[in-house]
């Protein structure tokens, strides 16, 4: 049997063009966003979780499903060092355009236990949502775990 999952914090991050700019309604550097999230031991698995759930509610479906096939191919260019390749300056405009819409905030509802971190979505805000219906909204009761 498991130990139960105490939650231990609430956090809020607030997204501007895809780019997280605040905690708890603070604004903050990139380098100060991250060192701030850290100090939760989990700002990577963070950052990613409210970026994707904004996304989901930003972004439609099959631009999506392009955007993570590309970022498969950025991130082989970037770790061969072709930082200035035309290919990689060009899917840089690409995420660039496509995450403007990516606009909001993301209050999450962190937990811990022994040997895992987890981040729960509790609310979602999204300034240009492209689902219209409350059909189309994602599940916020899913979990993201991560040991």
């Amino acid at each position: 049997m498991h130990p139960p999952l105490i939650p231990c914090r609430y956090v809020e991050i607030g997204v501007e063009s895809g780019l997280p700019v605040s905690v708890n309604g603070k604004r903050l550097s990139s380098a100060s966003l991250l060192n701030e999230l850290n100090n939760y031991k989990i700002g990577g698995t963070i950052l990613f979780t409210v970026v994707r759930e904004l996304e989901s509610l930003a972004i439609d479906r099959e631009t999506m499903q392009v955007k993570d096939s590309l970022a498969l191919k950025y991130a082989e260019l970037l770790y061969a060092g072709r930082w200035f390749d035309p290919l990689c300056e060009s899917l840089d405009k690409f995420m660039e355009k496509i995450t403007e819409c990516t606009t909001g905030s993301v209050e999450l509802k962190l937990y811990t236990e022994i040997t895992q971190n987890h981040v729960s979505v509790k609310v979602m805000q999204s300034a240009l949502p492209v689902h219209q219906s409350e059909n189309a909204l994602p599940n916020l009761d899913c979990w993201r775990s991560w040991g």
